[in-house]
């Protein structure tokens, strides 16, 4: 059973990507780095996900869709269990060994990645603005979206989504609508010119890969999750007020297009003493949430005129060090 499986696994995820219009984007993010690790008795079909934060929204959304693939493509009835790749490790001794498959690349044209996702952001909340243009690439347009996303306290944090015209129609009125965005966190520069001087401003915002509309939500403390791992790339900063301990960190992160990010994270309290003690080049793991806070930056010093601005960022709940490699 686990040999015919692993012969047609490539062509089990085609036939999941046509038969059951999986878009593009997310067949290339969820269901390509998905690994087939073994079979238990009588028929569970084990299956890695790299990305523990998302076993429960793929096993949810593609559970149904690969178990009714490989009854079709094989002719053997299964059941699905999805596995993090934390139980693989700790079952390495255990005769099953993962199963890495070159068939997928053959079958389907797109390259197999075995690495972790090492930047994903998943927020559900309101949408409370319109599409605004934001910028095209390679002929593609981008567009700005906001969202309330709830905190547990029942305050918001106000979320700029960028979304591509391929992920969603972005000329219809969406507002009032809960939603739930899937993508990645991703800086750039905005270059801008104020009384003869140019002003370089780091943006951050979530660059949508996945959207998906819901009904009413209420368990506020999973609208807003965060997996970042990379290397520090500039010294912690480590302060001491009278609300506590605080350590800014600058993360730089692969993303999907190829193209590093630079993102910055705060720590706590615990995880502030931990995180001052970091060097550059340090690998780590966070997790945390997306984080909005405003301030009040000069625009023009002599007329003293100044304008509220909204910055973004990861607060970390949590992170580990990495071994170097």
């Amino acid at each position: 059973m686990l040999e015919t499986i692993k012969e047609k696994w490539g062509e089990i995820l085609k036939y999941a990507k046509e038969e059951y219009k999986v878009s593009d984007v997310s067949f290339n993010i969820w269901l390509i780095p998905l690994q087939l690790y073994g079979i238990d008795e009588p028929s569970a079909v084990k299956i890695v996900v790299p990305d523990a934060n998302f076993i429960g929204y793929i096993k949810e959304k593609y559970g149904p869709i690969l178990k009714a693939s490989i009854e079709e493509v094989t002719h053997i009835k299964c059941e699905i269990e999805f596995i993090t790749e934390k139980q693989v490790t700790d079952n390495i001794e255990k005769k099953n060994d993962l199963i890495f498959n070159n068939s997928i690349e053959k079958v389907t044209g797109v390259s197999y990645r075995v690495k972790q996702n090492s930047n994903s952001v998943r927020v559900i909340g309101e949408i409370i603005s319109r599409f605004t243009f934001s910028h095209e690439e390679s002929g593609e347009r981008f567009y700005v979206v906001d969202v309330a996303v709830k905190r547990p306290d029942e305050q918001a944090d106000v979320i700029p989504l960028i979304v591509s015209e391929q992920v969603i129609n972005v000329d219809k009125d969406y507002r009032g609508c809960t939603v739930e965005a899937i993508g990645q966190f991703r800086s750039y520069n905005q270059n801008k010119k104020i009384e003869n001087r140019m002003l370089i401003r780091k943006l951050m915002s979530v660059f949508v890969l996945e959207f998906n509309f819901m009904e009413e939500f209420t368990d506020y403390t999973k609208t807003n999750q965060v997996f970042l791992e990379g290397c520090i790339c500039m010294a912690p900063v480590h302060r001491i007020d009278p609300f506590g301990e605080t350590t800014k960190l600058w993360l730089t992160v692969n993303c999907s297009h190829g193209k590093p990010a630079c993102i910055y994270c705060i720590a706590w309290n615990k995880e502030a003493r931990y995180a001052s003690l970091f060097e550059v080049g340090t690998r780590v793991r966070i997790w945390g949430h997306v984080y909005s806070s405003e301030y009040t930056r000069w625009v023009c010093l002599t007329t003293f005129k100044c304008k509220r601005r909204v910055t973004y960022k990861v607060s970390v709940s949590r992170l580990e060090k990495m071994e170097a490699q």
